[in-house]
C-alpha cells in the first residue's frame, strides 16, 4: 500500500513538473491568437464649433461631466473651431451611426440649415447677449449713443468702445467692463445651447441621448448659472422649433450685410 501511495505521488509530481512548463507555452499561443473587436464602449463626443474657453465650449464641458455620470460612459468635448461652427456641422454631418454629437449654439445655428439632416436632441441652457463698453463710459445705451454722435473716437475703426457678446462671456470682464443693453430687456432674441445627432440616428438613440442630456442639464442647473447661462429643457421637436426660427429669423439679415450663412 505504501509503494502503491509512493508511485502515486511520483505520477503526479510528474505531471505538475510537465503543467509547469507547459503553461508558459499555453500563454504565449493565446497572446498569438488574434483577439476579436472590442465592442463599442459607448463613449459619447461632443464636437463644439468654437475654441476651448468660449460660451459653447464652457457650457459643454459642465453638461459632459453631468452626462458621464448619468450614462456611467466616458464623455468627452472635442472642439472644431472654424467657420462660424460650420467646420464642426459639416464634420458630425458625416458621422452617421456614431455617438458623436454637435454641442451647438444660435450662433452656429446661423450657418447650418434646419434641412441639413442634423437631428435635434434637445436643448440645455439659453443666455443672453449684452453690449458691453468700458467702465468709464456712458452708463446706458441712450446715453452712449448720443456722446457717440458728438465724439469722433466712438466711430472710428481700430478703437473699440463697444461690443455686444454673450452674457457668460462678459462674466470674467465685469470689473473692467459694464453692460449698456441686454436681451430679454426690450430685445426680442436670446442665445442657446443644444446637442444634434448625424443623419440617420434612430428614434430610439435619439430618446435615449434626449433622456440623458436632459438629466444632465438638470443636474448641472447651478454650474451653468454659475457662468451666466439660464438651465432650461427643451425637447427634440423644441430643439428644432428653435432652430428654425433663428434661421428664419437672421438669415435675411446676414443677406443684407453681405454675410453668408
Amino acid at each position: 500500500m505504501v509503494q502503491l501511495s509512493l508511485k502515486i505521488a511520483i505520477l503526479v509530481e510528474k505531471g505538475n513538473q510537465r503543467m509547469t512548463r507547459f503553461t508558459p507555452l499555453l500563454l504565449a499561443a493565446l497572446v498569438m491568437l488574434p483577439s476579436p473587436a472590442l465592442p463599442n464602449d459607448g463613449q459619447i463626443t461632443l464636437v463644439v464649433g468654437f475654441a476651448a474657453g468660449g460660451t459653447s465650449s464652457t457650457a459643454a464641458r459642465i453638461v459632459a461631466e453631468a452626462a458621464e455620470q448619468i450614462a456611467r460612459t466616458s464623455t468627452i468635448v472635442e472642439n472644431r473651431p472654424g467657420a462660424g461652427g460650420a467646420i464642426a456641422a459639416d464634420w458630425v454631418l458625416r458621422q452617421k451611426g456614431t455617438q458623436t454629437l454637435l454641442f451647438m449654439s444660435s450662433t452656429s445655428s446661423l450657418r447650418t440649415s434646419p434641412q441639413s439632416e442634423l437631428v435635434p436632441v434637445g436643448v440645455l441652457a439659453t443666455f443672453s447677449y449684452v453690449a458691453v463698453t468700458r467702465k468709464d463710459a456712458a452708463a446706458h445705451l441712450a446715453e452712449y449713443m448720443q456722446e457717440a454722435s458728438r465724439e469722433e473716437k466712438y466711430r472710428t475703426v481700430g478703437h473699440v468702445a463697444a461690443a455686444i457678446v454673450p452674457f457668460p462671456d462678459f462674466l470674467p470682464f465685469q470689473d473692467s467692463l459694464h453692460i449698456l443693453a441686454q436681451t430679454g430687456r426690450g430685445i426680442e432674441t436670446e442665445g442657446w445651447v443644444g446637442i444634434f445627432a448625424p443623419p440617420g440616428t434612430s428614434a430610439e438613440e435619439v430618446s435615449r441621448l434626449s433622456e440623458i442630456s436632459r438629466q444632465a442639464s438638470q443636474r448641472s442647473q447651478e454650474k451653468l448659472q454659475n457662468v451666466g447661462f439660464k438651465q432650461v429643457w427643451r425637447s427634440s421637436a423644441e430643439a428644432r422649433a428653435m432652430h428654425e426660427k433663428d434661421y428664419t429669423q437672421w438669415t435675411p439679415i446676414l443677406k443684407v450685410l453681405g454675410i453668408q450663412p
